[in-house]
């Protein structure tokens, strides 16, 4: 349990760092572009293993409830960063880790019907999904604006403090 914690630690420096660096270079994290990273990333995992179960012969039913699985997972993952975008920002960094566990998980369920034809579980991309999801999450977690951004052309309103 150690070195998986050294190394999600290690994970959480490099993201924060990248964030910074990135934040500092082009400014805050804006647009839809990098939610289509993100939230495409399980999704193409889940390709890949269901590709390679249709080619191992894995019945159909649990490669379809597989990939009815991973849609409603993006479905909701999607809905979780619109639900946070506007109000706080910052905490959208946490959806890509949760939706890389639960597809995670859900690719963890096809153990049954790989091992049926003779194969291997397919989780071994889910280690590496799980620990790209978290580099962004730290990355993001800096480039993201905060909530007291405001449009380029917004006036300036006052804190409500007093001058010293």
């Amino acid at each position: 349990m150690r070195p998986l914690g050294a190394f999600a630690l290690v994970l959480l420096a490099l993201g924060l760092g990248f964030g910074w660096t990135a934040r500092r270079r082009w400014g805050p994290l804006r647009g839809v572009r990098p939610w289509l990273l993100a939230l495409g990333l399980a999704p193409a995992h889940a390709l890949a293993v269901g590709v390679a179960g249709l080619a191992l012969g894995v019945d159909r039913a649990p490669l379809v409830a597989f990939a009815g699985a991973t849609l409603v997972l993006v479905a909701a993952a999607a809905g979780a960063v619109v639900w946070l975008l506007p109000a706080r920002p910052r905490w959208t960094s946490l959806v890509p880790p949760a939706h890389a566990v639960a597809q995670g998980m859900a690719t963890g369920l096809l153990g049954g019907p790989f091992a049926a034809v003779g194969a291997d579980a397919p989780t071994a991309g889910s280690p590496a999904v799980v620990a790209i999801a978290v580099v962004l999450a730290a990355a993001w977690w800096v480039w993201l604006p905060g909530r007291g951004a405001r449009a380029a052309g917004a006036a300036r309103t006052r804190s409500g403090r007093l001058r010293s």
